[in-house]
């Protein structure tokens, strides 16, 4: 899967979307609201353009904040926004989730916003994480679990950009963005064949919870295609 051309209209998808900004606010508000204990390394396992990292290395600047991303192209859109606003305590690791965990340091938190479902072995993935944390450390991960259905995100999708911007700017924006439906449709296909992982809210509890975590929280987000999950390492 070739993640490089995503990068380009990634954050047009991001902005441009109700459901997903709602992952953020809620992995923003579980990290203020559980904390993080010091000043070590928080991990974002899979950070794309940075949507999450940044806000990260912004609420905890006493942390030093692990951006983990397999895309040039991914980090190279984080990197300028991280510029822009200033912010230093980002390092920006190009590497796939399983090749990272294997060499990484001790890290007193991690995150994973839609990238565990396409890692080739997700409950190896979570084994080495749960190794990797601290003692106590927090866990938030948010999964695609469900089968795309592309005609239902293009309806909301531009239902929604109608609703804010006006027709002929969501037409312009859909047209922009057509690179958004594709990649989906390969995500699908994916799907379908069983190469991408598929799972249900409890599913992806005990998943979690097999890889030796204690579950906060487990709920179903992003109009029901994907689950949260709130953990702890004991």
């Amino acid at each position: 899967m070739d993640w490089s051309q995503y990068a380009f209209v990634y954050d047009l998808m991001a902005t441009n979307n109700p459901a997903y900004a709602e992952i953020v606010s809620m992995a923003k508000r579980d990290f203020n609201c559980h904390g993080v204990s010091h000043d070590g390394v928080i991990a974002d396992l899979g950070a794309g353009t940075g949507n999450l990292s940044l806000e990260l290395a912004a609420a905890f600047r006493q942390c030093r904040v692990h951006h983990v991303d397999s895309s040039p192209e991914m980090i190279l859109h984080a990197r300028k926004k991280a510029a822009w606003r200033g912010l230093t305590n980002l390092e920006f690791i190009e590497s796939d989730v399983e090749g990272y965990l294997e060499h990484a340091p001790a890290l007193a938190a991690a995150l994973s916003v839609h990238s565990l479902y396409a890692v080739p072995k997700p409950r190896r993935v979570m084994t080495l994480l749960f190794q990797r944390l601290e003692s106590g450390a927090l866990f938030v991960a948010c999964d695609l679990g469900r089968t795309l259905d592309i005609g239902d995100w293009a309806g909301y999708l531009f239902q929604e950009m109608r609703r804010r911007t006006g027709t002929l700017s969501a037409l312009a924006a859909m047209i922009r963005g057509r690179a958004v439906a594709s990649h989906n449709k390969m995500i699908r296909a994916r799907q379908v064949s069983g190469e991408y992982w598929i799972h249900t809210t409890e599913e992806f509890a005990a998943a979690v919870r097999e890889a030796g975590f204690d579950v906060v929280k487990a709920l179903p987000v992003y109009r029901g295609y994907s689950d949260y999950v709130v953990a702890r390492k004991p």
